[in-house]
């Protein structure tokens, strides 16, 4: 037998070893331990330090059992000889945290990691290179578990310290993208997803070649994000290249080749090649199921693929069965609240209906739909609200399947009351969220100064995307969205006494229920991919009711239909008035058969009718539909008055108290750059925005009438009415009245700068004020990003008298993304908004009536603009003008 080495000697091979590691010879390296072992001594300091090489190399080739036995036995051996807190036991924690999380010992692993990182900071410092590699660690089996929202944190914070420490251009720092980039393509973030994949793979590229051990895995993530982004032919070149190198590197029994075919499986099924997908799965399932055994929760993924595949082929018995199986993995290893597991119970769901068994699916379904609020709300209280946004359109299959059984109206009423129940508490919960951290991080120490950092960024983000030269603004939008996330999450921070379970407990159908007055109704749309449905309750507490009203497809161009028909009479400037109005009213009537009349008798009698309309309804005012020979639902149908959500009727609305300080801005002096750079959108090539007279004399009138009745006042216009002076007066005003042109910049306009946009909606939306190379680094364009980071608690009434000020992008879940949704977000109170170019002239006087309503008969906000439009109608049919809705219906109030 050969002598035993000698310390130095031991540290020299194992260096070695690693060496070859590193040159992805794991051949060569795990000669070199056998070597090292066979003449180490047995039980001294070095054995250990051999044991923990070799099982380190075993962990390399997916052999887990008998890495983690000898991870074990080494680190048994380096604490007794070193004690339980020294910092040399850290790397062989990590490899076994990592060991654990591969086995699928997720629980385990997180406290492994846990203890590595606390021994970590207090060895090597918080922010050292070592302790980041732990974070990176501990995040990834954060995230394996399901606890997105922390994993996202950590992975944030440990490449700030490794970017630092080790520099942009690390293997490490390669690696922790690389986790990252997989999160975000779990929260819906394909493109922060494919931006850091890149990344990562450049880095790896640099150092190592391309087709290696460890850029294969990169080519499998990036060809599964490129295709869940609907790049379908470059999704499936990637990969299957991540395939054909992790054979040709690893070989085909690797754990690196086994995941690749399972994304290869869903690039497949994305691709409409479900029998292909079938082949290729069940080739990563024995592959795992060899690997990890048939019950561990990696397997789960391969057994949920299956479903997917043979859903998407027909065959739902067999689907069943995989996403029934997936199902039972996931439970048990991670509990009830698994966000995994809301995908395998929506499978279960829609293989159930698919077998004609529609009402065993329901349960499944809002199990799914609770899951995956709980996780969406996690998100939302630490993420960026862009992210939080992004993540709240993932995996709504359990809450559509829902909607569209009570659309197939077979429900029973308890049936209905559970999904309107699920709806409710989904509805807008993002915007909510949102809403309540910032009140509550305005208390928190160091806020203030965040907060004008991120006031900072919202306005260098939006004139960079809307103003920035096309050419070069790519590069400095994303690198700006990147910085006001990191300030947005930092702001998160400060956010005391704000969890989970506070904001998971939000109001349901009871709760709206009983806060609905006895004489009202409720009506409460929402849109599927194929259907539209509504949700009745009437007065005296009949319902609920779930009330199919047809394929989206339909009712989408219905309403589409009837707004060219507003168009139209914008366009025509008085000429074929007779014809255009019964055009209008053609549409109309269609219209309302679909989403208004199979509603109409479960309403009969209400003193008023709440809406929350959801989809293309959003762009509709119901006062305007047609009713009878010449009238309108305005005349003929109970009050309506417009909620967000349902919730809004549970919660303490802001009390419109006809007192304290308006602020009215008309007719602003407009930057010719600014409303350049949003006219692009207008209705015709050579639309512009001028100048507004009428709105002047509106901002008057309106500050007129509110002193009239006691109030204070202030009037700005012209160069007056800037967007600097909006953000100094609205937080402390009681109404903001905004005269002035409105912009939406709709996806469909494919402007230069459209990825900016696609990436920050609420950029889409905004103001034109006053603004430009005098006003400082305000530039006349606020947008709806800007205001939503303001704050407007004081605020309880916004009256926006401009073109379009209602529309935005419309988001499943969240509604409209756009004006309304950020002076709601910003903690502001009732909402007087356009849904359509309205004329100046037609503009001040229906104003002109709504304050009369508002002050002088002391009218709530809804009844007011009902009021208002009810004046203007009467008024033109009395002087024989046309009725048509263009002129009179354009503005609506909203809670």
């Amino acid at each position: 037998m050969a002598a035993a080495l000698a310390p130095g000697d031991v540290a020299v091979r194992l260096g070695l070893a690693q060496i070859a590691y590193l040159r992805n010879d794991l051949a060569l390296a795990e000669k070199i331990v056998a070597e090292t072992e066979a003449t180490g001594g047995a039980g001294s300091l070095e054995h250990a330090r051999i044991l923990l090489a070799r099982a380190g190399l075993a962990l390399e080739r997916g052999r887990y059992r008998e890495a983690e036995a000898g991870l074990r036995t080494g680190l048994a051996q380096l604490e007794q000889r070193l004690g339980p807190s020294n910092r040399q036991l850290v790397p062989a924690l990590r490899n076994l945290a990592r060991c654990l999380r591969f086995a699928g010992e997720h629980a385990a692993s997180i406290e492994i990691a846990a203890r590595a990182v606390a021994i970590s900071e207090a060895g090597h410092g918080a922010e050292s290179a070592t302790t980041a590699q732990l974070l990176g660690t501990l995040a990834t089996a954060k995230a394996e578990s399901g606890y997105f929202s922390e994993a996202q944190r950590l992975y944030h914070r440990l490449l700030e310290i490794e970017t630092k420490v080790l520099g942009a251009e690390h293997p490490q720092v390669a690696a922790d993208l690389f986790s990252l980039a997989n999160l975000e393509q779990v929260l819906g973030d394909f493109a922060g997803s494919i931006a850091h994949a890149r990344r990562s793979l450049a880095i790896r590229e640099a150092a190592e070649g391309r087709e290696t051990a460890r850029t294969g895995p990169l080519y499998s993530m990036l060809g599964r994000v490129h295709a869940m982004n609907g790049e379908l032919a470059r999704g499936l070149e990637l990969a299957t290249l991540a395939v054909e190198i992790g054979r040709r590197t690893a070989g085909a029994g690797h754990p690196r080749t086994v995941f690749a075919l399972s994304d290869l499986g869903e690039v497949l099924i994305l691709s409409g090649q479900p029998e292909r997908a079938r082949t290729v799965l069940t080739d990563s399932l024995a592959g795992m199921e060899k690997l990890f055994g048939r019950d561990s929760v990696r397997t789960a993924q391969a057994a949920y693929n299956l479903g997917l595949a043979e859903r998407a082929a027909g065959r739902h018995d067999e689907a069943l069965q995989w996403f029934q199986r997936a199902e039972r993995s996931w439970r048990n290893s991670f509990g009830a609240q698994y966000p995994l597991l809301a995908e395998a119970l929506a499978g279960v769901g829609a293989s159930l209906v698919g077998l004609g068994r529609p009402g065993e699916a329901l349960e499944p379904a809002l199990e799914s739909a609770s899951i995956r609020r709980r996780a969406q709300t996690s998100v939302a209280l630490t993420a960026s609200e862009r992210e939080a946004l992004i993540y709240a359109t993932v995996d709504r299959d359990g809450l559509t399947l829902a909607l569209d059984l009570a659309a197939g109206g077979r429900l029973a009423e308890a049936e209905v009351r559970l999904v309107w129940d699920a709806l409710i508490r989904d509805r807008a919960s993002v915007l909510d969220t949102m809403a309540r951290r910032m009140r509550l991080a305005r208390s928190g120490a160091g806020a203030p100064a965040l907060l004008d950092e991120v006031a900072r960024l919202k306005k260098e983000l939006a004139q960079t995307a809307l103003l920035g030269d096309p050419k070069q603004y790519a590069a400095r939008t994303a690198e700006l969205r990147e910085t006001l996330a990191a300030a947005e999450r930092r702001l998160a921070e400060l956010s005391p006494g704000l969890d989970a379970r506070d904001v998971g407990e939000t109001v349901g159908w009871d709760g709206v229920a009983r806060a609905l007055p006895a004489d009202a109704a409720l009506v409460a749309y929402a849109r599927t991919p194929r259907n539209y449905v509504a949700f009745v309750l009437g007065p005296q507490g009949g319902g609920p009711w779930a009330v199919g009203l047809g394929p989206a497809s339909r009712i989408d161009a219905l309403a589409a239909a009837w707004r060219r028909q507003l168009e139209v009479e914008r366009q025509s400037r008085g000429r074929n008035a007779r014809r255009n109005e019964a055009s209008l009213r053609a549409a109309g009537a269609a219209l309302r058969r679909a989403i208004w009349d199979p509603l109409a008798s479960r309403v009969a009698g209400a003193a008023g009718v709440r809406i929350v309309p959801d989809g293309a309804i959003q762009m509709v005012n119901l006062d305007a539909l047609p009713q009878g020979s010449n009238r309108y639902l305005l005349e003929a149908a109970a009050p309506f008055a417009v909620l967000t959500a349902e919730r809004d009727l549970a919660q303490s609305p802001k009390r419109f108290r006809r007192r304290g300080r308006l602020v009215a801005l008309g007719d602003p002096a407009l930057d010719a750059e600014a409303a350049a750079a949003v006219a692009r959108c207008g209705p015709a090539p050579e639309f512009s925005l001028g100048r507004l007279p009428a709105a002047a004399r509106e901002a008057g009138s309106a500050a007129a009438q509110w002193k009239a009745a006691g109030g204070e006042a202030a009037v700005m216009t012209g160069p007056q009415a800037s967007e600097s002076a909006v953000k100094a007066a609205a937080p402390g005003a009681r109404v903001l009245h905004v005269a002035a042109h409105g912009y939406y910049l709709a996806p469909e306009c494919r402007l230069p700068n459209e990825a900016a946009l696609a990436a920050s909606p609420l950029l889409r939306s905004g103001l034109v004020l006053a603004g430009g190379p005098r006003a400082g680094a305000e530039d006349g364009l606020l947008t709806a990003e800007e205001i939503s980071g303001m704050n407007l608690d004081a605020l309880e009434l916004s009256v926006l008298s401009g073109c379009e000020t209602a529309m935005g992008q419309h988001q499943d879940g969240e509604g409209m993304l756009g004006l309304r949704r950020a002076f709601r977000a910003a903690g502001a109170g009732w909402l007087v908004s356009s849904l359509w170019p309205v004329e100046d002239a037609a503009a001040r006087d229906w104003m002109r009536e709504f304050y009369r309503g508002l002050l002088n008969a002391a009218l709530p906000p809804e009844r007011a603009a009902r009021a208002a439009s009810l004046a203007q109608l009467r008024r033109r049919r009395a002087a024989g003008l046309s009725t048509h809705p263009f002129h009179w219906a354009a503005f609506q109030a909203a809670q």
